[in-house]
């Protein structure tokens, strides 16, 4: 059976209107037809900013990239290449997710997150605290579920001041957790929503993951080099 850690995201759910992440590129311009027929004036062009998020999708498949663990589609403008551990790390959650694997789970999270947040939860320990949203996730999703599509359905970065509190708090619990020169080594700071054409199985059919359950909002840093989910 699958156990979650979901409800450990709950801190950093509702958030809105926020600013799509990273490096903006810009169409080349020239003649064409916009959509609806229209002519495109010459030295029109059309900023990366002003494209919707998914205008560009890039998928990662585990039979091509050994550090895919389930399948999982991006805007490639939003992820550089060098940025790919955080979509290496989406994937890792995911998996936890599929095949119940605590141990995993203490690797995507820094470390004493999920103690952390089960203590704020009145839980005895992470394990604790993985197991409580078991039978709700089931419940909406179906005995024996497997997530086996991820659409990373949105992006947004600290820049932003709508998606500052979410940073703040993850900031704080950071802090409480490794001592406040720990923020000083954060380089990399994102929002992700998994949502959108999420898709999971279960023995009896496929089925579209926001169908039956909310999207999950994952904070992803980057700490002295590596990863961390929050």
């Amino acid at each position: 059976m699958k156990k979650i850690i979901a409800a450990a995201m709950a801190v950093f759910l509702g958030i809105t209107a926020l600013t799509a992440c990273g490096d903006k590129e810009e169409s080349s311009s020239g003649g064409g037809m916009l959509e609806g027929g229209q002519n495109i004036p010459d030295g029109y062009s059309l900023g990366g900013e002003e494209m919707e998020y998914g205008a560009s999708v890039v998928e990662l498949k585990p039979e091509t990239n050994e550090n895919v663990r389930v399948m999982i589609g991006f805007d490639k403008r939003f992820f550089s290449e060098e940025e790919y551990e955080a979509i290496y790390r989406i994937s890792d959650y995911i998996a936890a997710i599929n095949e119940n694997d605590h141990e995993l789970f203490g690797e995507i999270f820094y470390d004493g997150y999920l103690d952390y947040v089960a203590e704020q939860n009145g839980m005895e320990d992470a394990d604790a605290h993985i197991d409580s949203f078991e039978t709700t996730l089931t419940e909406s999703l179906g005995e024996d579920f497997e997530i086996d599509y991820i659409d990373v359905s949105a992006c947004y970065d600290a820049e932003d001041s709508a998606s500052a509190s979410t940073f703040e708090q993850a900031d704080k619990i950071l802090a409480e957790l490794a001592g406040d020169e720990i923020l000083d080594k954060i380089d990399y700071r994102r929002v992700v929503e998994i949502g959108g054409n999420t898709t999971y199985k279960t023995p009896t059919g496929d089925y579209l993951f926001t169908n039956h359950e909310r999207p999950f909002m994952l904070c992803i840093y980057r700490i002295d080099g590596e990863y961390y989910l929050f």
